[in-house]
């Protein structure tokens, strides 16, 4: 039960301890050296611990605005890239107008159409060899031009293959040359308003995603320079600059608790004025309340210090005398604590 009793003693001696030195305003405090290093190194934690807290939070902060600026870069890039996705499907039906216009004589010949026509010519002299063998007469003439009719159809069908391929590339020479203007015509009316507007429409997100790509990289340039860091391409990479921030504030937090619950373990018998002579305890006390100290202003005084075999760290009584501007006398504050030896 003894143990038990200077156990409990011994936990509120330290709680009151600390609370005194932590929770008091510091006028109240006696000007020694321990106390004073001890609050100067809580306010540097402290002080470090917000710094720290305040960078992961604006870091955070930046984080989402990069990440925001670079996702509707993205979705620019997206829109510019299916934009430009949209002309090589107006090849083909570019190529075919504009060769239909030369046919009709609304459009001179040109070497743009020297392929296409090539195999117009060729399919031509293919079909007319393929009826021509339709003329034959006699069993055994039947059967040969039957032979070649079949010869003959397989390279009409491969150079009808070719076709809409062959369209497509005078399409392709007109769009990626931009001489759409060179085929304008009744014919090609229609597909050219078309390519108009896609290529319009290209312009503009080019210029909308090189205006976002210059204030994502401001953006990026901006918190390299503000926050001290290597040059950084994406929003997620700050993550880990914020989680560093984070460790090392808890890591600030469990030295200034540590720095807090060690208090009452410091020598304090060396920095505090410890009075174990009750006569000279109140020969200071009297010295105390005869100085010329501000209305208010509280003094720690160890009143005794004691070792118990049961407690594992010192036992210190403290008294918190405060003086009384009317009377002159002592109030105390903190319960004293017995020490048992």
């Amino acid at each position: 039960m003894d143990t038990d009793n200077s156990t409990n003693r011994s936990r509120q001696l330290r709680t009151s301890l600390i609370e005194l030195v932590f929770q008091r305003d510091e006028a109240d405090l006696p000007d020694i050296e321990i106390i004073q290093d001890t609050l100067v190194e809580d306010r540097r934690l402290t002080s470090e611990i917000e710094r720290l807290c305040e960078r992961a939070t604006q870091l955070a902060r930046e984080q989402q605005q990069l990440e925001e600026l670079q996702q509707e870069l993205r979705a620019t890039k997206e829109r510019l890239s299916r934009t430009r996705d949209r002309l090589p499907l107006l090849y083909e039906p570019l190529g075919e107008a504009a060769y239909t216009a030369f046919l009709v004589g609304n459009l001179p010949d040109q070497p743009l159409f020297h392929e296409r026509r090539a195999n117009e010519t060729k399919r031509a002299d293919l079909k007319k060899q393929y009826d021509d063998l339709n003329q034959a007469s006699g069993i055994f003439e039947k059967a040969k031009a039957k032979a070649k009719q079949a010869i003959l159809w397989g390279q009409i069908t491969y150079e009808e293959s070719r076709v809409n391929g062959l369209n497509a590339d005078v399409g392709k020479q007109l769009i990626e040359t931009q001489s759409e203007a060179t085929v304008e015509s009744e014919q090609t009316m229609a597909i050219l308003a078309q390519v108009g507007d896609v290529r319009r429409q290209v312009e503009q997100y080019e210029v909308e995603f090189k205006s976002r790509n210059a204030t994502v990289e401001a953006k990026k340039a901006e918190i390299c320079s503000r926050f001290g860091l290597e040059d950084i391409q994406y929003a997620k990479q700050l993550q880990g600059e914020i989680l560093r921030c984070k460790k090392a504030a808890a890591e600030k937090s469990n030295e200034q608790a540590t720095l807090k619950s060690e208090l009452p373990d410091r020598p304090i018998a060396c920095s505090y004025r410890i009075v174990s002579d009750p006569t000279e305890h109140a020969a200071w006390q009297n010295t105390q309340r005869t100085q010329n100290r501000p209305g208010g202003r509280a003094d720690i005084v160890i009143s005794a210090i004691a070792k118990s075999k049961s407690l594992s760290c010192a036992t210190v009584m403290l008294q918190c005398a405060r003086r009384n501007r009317q009377s002159g006398a002592c109030e105390s504050i903190s319960p004293a604590i017995g020490c048992q030896s």
